[in-house]
């Protein structure tokens, strides 16, 4: 895939793993709406990597 998507998300009381779910739920369904398909848009589970620090964030989101 040439496209990925890059995503910052600060995550409270509801686990990211719920968050990606229905993220990747809902996106697909919009996608598949508009192009009249079905099935599967999303083929690869989603990577998930901890920032701790401000500075490494910014060296991430510039």
């Amino acid at each position: 895939m040439d496209n990925p998507i890059h995503l910052a998300i600060q995550v409270g009381t509801v686990p990211l793993s719920c968050i990606m779910q229905n993220l990747s739920f809902r996106y697909t369904r919009w996608v598949n709406w508009g192009k009249k398909c079905v099935g599967h848009l999303l083929q690869r589970r989603y990577k998930a990597i901890v920032i701790d620090l401000d500075s490494y964030l910014l060296q991430l989101t510039a």
